[in-house]
Parts: C-alpha cells; sequence; structure tokens
C-alpha cells in the first residue's frame, strides 16, 4: 500500500475504531508471512494436500484476524465463473488481503 495512503488508513481506522495498528499493510503483510514460515518450517506439512495447508495458515491467521477460506468470488481465470479464494483476510470490517 502506498505510504500516503496507508497512513490516512491507519489515521481513519483510530478515529472511528480505536488504534488498531494489526490493520497496517506492513504488519498484515508480517503476519501473513510468518504464518506461511510456521509451515514451511514444520515437517508435518510435508507433502500434504493445499487444503491442509491452508487450513493451518488459516488457524495461525485467525488469532489475529477474521479469516474465512473457500469463498467464492469475482471470476476464475477463463471468467466463466466466479473464483475461488482460497483465504480472505480481514478485521473490523475492512478486507485486508485475498489469498487464492
Amino acid at each position: 500500500m502506498h505510504d500516503v495512503a496507508r497512513e490516512q488508513f491507519i489515521e481513519y481506522q483510530k478515529q472511528y475504531e480505536g488504534d488498531n495498528t494489526n490493520l497496517s499493510g506492513d504488519t498484515v503483510l508480517v503476519n501473513i508471512y510468518k504464518a506461511l514460515l510456521s509451515v514451511q518450517e514444520n515437517c508435518l506439512y510435508r507433502d500434504k494436500n493445499e487444503d491442509i495447508i491452508t487450513d493451518r495458515i488459516r488457524d495461525r491467521l485467525k488469532m489475529i484476524y477474521n479469516v474465512s477460506d473457500q469463498s467464492r468470488c469475482g471470476f476464475s481465470t477463463i471468467g466463466k465463473d466466479a473464483g475461488e479464494v482460497d483465504l480472505k483476510i480481514s478485521d473490523n470490517g475492512w478486507r485486508l488481503a485475498y489469498i487464492v
């Protein structure tokens, strides 16, 4: 997120929702990165299917954000049907990230 837009976003949140630093773009990316690393470093997840890995990432991120999985929205790559989002991350009604 562009620095000015990020600062405006954080200020808006402080005014209307209280100070919540979990919403800054950098913090969201760091938390996603940590969740991904926790799966990558754990040998229990080697050779597991995508759904099991996604569930672990979801469970880690649910400790901080509202996370839903396997939602259908947007468009598929061929444009005929809705696309499938592996994880949608939000907080206080703000959509923060999609993992597809």
